[in-house]
């Protein structure tokens, strides 16, 4: 599993922020890239977020947590995996 995120400032100042997970599945031994990967992408908040960990609680949600921002505190959040937000990136 890893956790990414991308930041950009638009116009010099408005935050725009896209967090995305990936997983894989299917993998021979700790050999995990060659595995199906997988793309979940975090939905938006109104605030900023920089996302920077990542754990399970049980199969089908995802805890990630964020660092503290200049306009959020820190905080975490549960992500619900479900089939329609993960993608199967063109492999079989």
């Amino acid at each position: 599993m890893l956790l990414s995120y991308f930041f950009k400032r638009l116009l010099g100042f408005i935050p725009k922020i896209r967090t995305t997970i990936f997983l894989w599945e299917g993998f021979p031994g700790s050999q995990f890239f060659q595995g199906r990967p997988m793309e979940i992408k975090v939905r938006r908040c109104i605030l900023p977020a920089q996302y920077e960990a990542i754990d399970y609680m049980g199969n089908e949600t995802l805890l990630i947590a964020s660092e503290k921002v200049p306009l959020s505190r820190q905080h975490m959040r549960r992500v619900k995996i479900k089939a329609r937000q993960v993608r199967n990136n063109g492999r079989a």
